[in-house]
């Protein structure tokens, strides 16, 4: 069995997925935080430190122990300073979507990566929904569950851009 070349801290499948398609072998370790936004923290800001907390748990998993490098990300979808999370339930989730129909919003997507050394960056993407019917900012039938996804942002709109909506950039 080869060894991984990197250390995964996410539970995301869509993570997951995506470096699978760039061919990285790694395995994952479950990382659980408070992912709580401090007084004041600019979404930004709280993005890159939520990455960088779960690349050094993920870490520190491993103690004294060599590792390969530790990669983190954490999503947020931002209109204007607030930063919608996961939906608790449909009706949330409908809610959010009726929010973000018709206008701009922003994925901020910050990265990080803990070896010997630190790095982290940020994604900023600018998505415009269009739109929608009260049928169709209304979740529906067998679908995905609203509650992975943030923000209720349907997986189908991420389609040309979910390498960095998704949180890793795994291209320029």
């Amino acid at each position: 069995m080869e060894h991984p070349t990197l250390i995964l801290a996410s539970r995301s499948p869509r993570r997951h997925l995506l470096l699978e398609q760039i061919g990285l072998r790694f395995e994952v370790v479950d990382i659980d935080l408070d992912e709580a936004r401090r007084p004041d923290e600019a979404p930004a800001s709280y993005v890159l430190r939520l990455a960088l907390e779960k690349a050094r748990a993920g870490r520190a998993r491993f103690g004294s122990l060599p590792c390969p490098p530790v990669l983190a990300a954490d999503t947020a979808v931002v209109v204007g300073d607030r930063i919608l999370g996961k939906p608790r339930d449909r009706a949330d989730a409908a809610a959010m979507l009726r929010l973000l129909a018709g206008r701009t919003h922003r994925v901020l997507s910050g990265v990080a990566l803990v070896g010997e050394d630190e790095g982290r960056a940020l994604s900023v993407s600018e998505v415009r929904f269009r739109a929608v019917s009260a049928r169709e900012g209304t979740p529906t039938g067998r679908a995905a569950s609203p509650v992975t996804r943030p923000a209720a942002t349907p997986s189908r709109a991420w389609a040309p851009y979910s390498w960095r909506i998704c949180g890793v950039v795994t291209r320029a």
